[in-house]
């Protein structure tokens, strides 16, 4: 945000980013069990999205694959049918 001079601080004083990080501490100092169980928690819910998005994008790559192979290279009966798989 520093790029344009000034722009990073007119967006942190909106921001207000200094107050959350001392909530943010002030919540570890009262209960760092809670907050570091909670932190764990959204950092699995984050892999298990990445992984999910991983294995999508990999399915719909297969498919895409598979459908362009089957375009450019048909497969012909030997009565000169073309056979879909």
């Amino acid at each position: 945000m520093d790029i344009i001079p000034g722009v990073g601080n007119i967006f942190d004083f909106f921001w207000k980013a200094n107050q959350k990080n001392l909530w943010l501490l002030e919540s570890h100092l009262v209960s760092p069990k809670e907050v570091n169980f909670r932190s764990k928690l959204l950092l699995c819910a984050i892999l298990i999205l990445v992984l999910c998005l991983i294995g999508v994008s990999g399915y719909v790559s297969f498919q895409i694959l598979q459908s362009l192979y089957h375009w450019f290279f048909p497969v012909v009966a030997p009565g000169g049918w073309y056979v879909l798989l």
